[in-house]
């Protein structure tokens, strides 16, 4: 993923396509959003509430 990762840095854009089923993306590009995530917003979640 690092590999990804740096070749994302360096796009000037990143273009997704996929057929969509039950009004969602499929289930494998689910997981790959997913993982980008933390390059999105690196670090720890922030202002997170304890339930009681």
């Amino acid at each position: 993923m690092q590999e990804v990762y740096s070749l994302l840095g360096e796009a000037d854009m990143l273009v997704i396509v996929s057929p969509i089923y039950y009004h969602s993306v499929l289930g494998q590009l689910k997981c790959a959003l997913d993982r980008f995530y933390s390059t999105a917003y690196p670090g720890k979640p922030r202002n997170l509430k304890k339930e009681e």
